[in-house]
């Protein structure tokens, strides 16, 4: 008797792009040895992408959620993580594909293997020169030397990861005040807070079609909300308004010293209303097993002490 494949849900989130996300897609259709159904969340595509992909959306396993706007990140993998009923759920960004046919059956592995495994980030490499992808590493710059082992970690990389279902369910989701920008350590923080344990493993290889020689935009809104979600997120689990005054000074030296002191100030305006309206009884400071976990995995003891920490993180140039 034949055994049935496992099942997992890929959500794809897509905005424009379409000979990409038209390749992603194709690329999830060629895993070997599961069903995969498809859930691509479409964030206000212009009318040239939207007619490649709607026919897709007749096609079997394949749904397209046309949101007529931008959500953000954050609210976009909400709506696509509440979609199916498969154990375990798949995030793709719409310009990446799985270097292995076999990338679906090894997360399901996984998870089998860790039974406290609530989230796993991925290996990305540059899809044109299969350098291992700095601008995306999504933990503390002295673990990119890891990036070949298997770790313990706080976050993971949004645009290649994987969830379990039960463990997102214990979760509030991504918080979409973050809009962009460290909703994955959200996330991370309330999985571990929950009891579960994310995990960084390069035995999953992502391709990510990004241009060899591509730099990112700092002056798009990317510094602002990655100062922004910082100090915010800061207080929403931590609690503490002298460490988020010591992490928004670093940030403000930070954005001077690369040109973009006026959005750091702009961050700071903001985030200060939104740590105002945490409330504890939406989101309780981490319990003391969570700040342990936090504590032992997050990375800092790679960052060096503070002087490393200021020449190497504060005033150095932003990728």
């Amino acid at each position: 008797m034949s055994r049935t494949p496992p099942t997992l849900d890929v959500v794809i989130l897509s905005w424009n792009r379409r000979d990409l996300i038209l390749e992603t897609i194709a690329n999830v259709q060629q895993q070997r040895d599961v069903h995969a159904t498809i859930w691509v969340i479409d964030q206000g595509s212009d009318e040239e992408t939207l007619q490649a992909l709607r026919p897709l959306h007749e096609a079997d396993a394949i749904h397209l959620l046309e949101m007529g706007h931008n959500l953000g990140v954050a609210a976009g993998r909400n709506v696509g993580n509440t979609q199916g009923d498969a154990p375990i759920i798949v995030s793709l960004d719409n310009d990446a594909v799985f270097e292995s046919d076999h990338a679906l059956q090894r997360i399901v592995s996984l998870f089998h293997e860790n039974k406290r495994l609530g989230a796993v980030g991925f290996r990305l490499k540059n899809y044109f020169t299969n350098e291992d992808d700095w601008l995306n590493w999504a933990y503390p710059r002295r673990l990119f030397e890891k990036r070949a082992e298997r770790f313990l970690t706080t976050r993971f990389a949004g645009g290649a990861h994987a969830l379990r279902r039960a463990a997102w369910e214990q979760t509030r989701g991504y918080d979409p005040r973050l809009f962009f920008n460290w909703e994955e350590l959200d996330l991370g923080y309330q999985l571990i807070a929950a009891g579960w344990q994310v995990a960084y493993d390069p035995r999953v290889v992502v391709r990510h079609k990004i241009a060899p020689d591509a730099r990112l935009n700092w002056r798009d809104g990317r510094y602002y909300y990655l100062v922004r979600n910082a100090l915010y997120l800061n207080y929403k689990y931590f609690r503490s308004r002298r460490a988020v005054v010591r992490l928004a000074v670093g940030y403000m030296l930070k954005g001077a010293y690369n040109g973009l002191l006026g959005e750091a100030l702009r961050a700071l305006r903001d985030a200060s209303p939104m740590m105002n309206a945490v409330r504890v009884e939406d989101f309780p400071p981490l319990n003391e097993v969570a700040r342990r976990y936090i504590a032992e995995n997050d990375g800092t003891a790679q960052r060096g002490g503070l002087l490393q920490r200021l020449r190497h993180e504060v005033f150095a140039r932003l990728p």
